[in-house]
């Protein structure tokens, strides 16, 4: 069985997994790493140079060799569960939401220049509050367990998914 990390950019998927992966001895995986690995950019550069709809295009292509895997830990971007296609990676996980409050994933955001605008807004708390308010539904719909990440402690939020997932 595969844990799956997701929820909103910048709530901690990729620093918890890590360091989630290292307390109990699985392996790492990020799609955001994977994607920029074979496309020779940063996630930023891909966005601006081919478009939302070609990153998706490459994230599902990712998921679906993901879904294939046993026993690792995976962080997906923000957005993979949008797509029904990407639900595969569900089938032979637990998945863990983790979400902060729109204050702090700004904060988060706004010093992370590698992070594209999803909206004209770049980045804003309404632009948070805008994605979030779409995504919400389906994140809650996939989650096996919600952690909030607001105090920023990786430390903790990996010993309260190994603690709640019974690891």
């Amino acid at each position: 069985m595969n844990i799956i990390l997701t929820g909103y950019r910048a709530t901690g998927k990729t620093t918890i997994g890590r360091f989630l992966a290292k307390q109990i001895n699985k392996q790492f995986i990020d799609t955001d790493d994977i994607i920029e690995h074979r496309e020779g950019k940063n996630i930023r550069d891909i966005f601006e140079t081919y478009g939302w709809q070609y990153f998706r295009k490459v994230e599902k292509r990712v998921v679906r060799e993901l879904a294939l895997l046993d026993d690792k830990i995976i962080a997906v971007g923000g957005g993979t569960f949008m797509y029904r296609a990407n639900l595969k990676l569900k089938e032979n996980a637990k998945v863990v939401l983790l979400i902060a409050p729109v204050e702090v994933l700004s904060k988060r955001i706004k010093n992370d220049p590698n992070r594209p605008p999803l909206t004209r807004l770049q980045s804003s708390v309404e632009e948070i509050r805008e994605v979030w308010n779409r995504r919400k539904e389906r994140y809650y719909a996939v989650a096996d367990l919600v952690v909030d990440t607001a105090d920023g402690d990786a430390e903790r939020a990996a010993r309260e998914i190994i603690e709640k997932l019974g690891i």
